[in-house]
């Protein structure tokens, strides 16, 4: 896969008849894509900006959008032969194949990113439960000190 200066992958979509040969090119695509991703316990992940974002339906065309292109050949105003770059509309099926292909062969997106395991999640200690009447009790202790002064 060719990756850009700026970072966009380029993909070229072969229109095959078998969908599988275009997803394992355009999972390839994102990838090689010069952003942070990795396969985090069996799911695909981003590092947008700050955060880790979970890469799902919306996330993976808003990723493709920014991150993926395709050239086109096209003539200047002078008539010469130059490419430009446009960005890719993932389809469908594109997106059912790259996020639950069950092996590299059928799409899947996350057998190409780099294996990460996900840090535990942080334990949050509940705070100890107040017993009924322990703070009455307090209560009537130090109105009962103050009282005796």
């Amino acid at each position: 896969m060719k990756t850009l200066p700026d970072g966009r992958a380029t993909y070229t979509p072969r229109n095959s008849p078998d969908p599988y040969i275009d997803a394992c090119l355009l999972a390839d695509a994102i990838a090689s894509a010069d952003a942070v991703m990795f396969n985090a316990d069996g799911k695909p992940m981003w590092l947008k900006g700050e955060t880790l974002v979970l890469i799902g339906r919306d996330t993976l065309q808003q990723f493709v959008a920014e991150y993926v292109v395709t050239p086109k050949a096209v003539f200047t105003d002078s008539g010469e032969l130059a490419v430009r770059f446009e960005p890719y509309a993932i389809n469908e099926v594109e997106i059912r194949l790259l996020l639950g292909g069950k092996s590299p062969q059928e799409g899947g997106l996350k057998f190409r990113l780099p294996l990460s395991q996900m840090p535990p999640s942080p334990v949050v200690q509940p705070e100890p439960p107040v017993r009924a009447g322990a703070e009455d009790a307090a209560a009537r202790v130090s109105h009962s000190a103050l009282a005796a002064r």
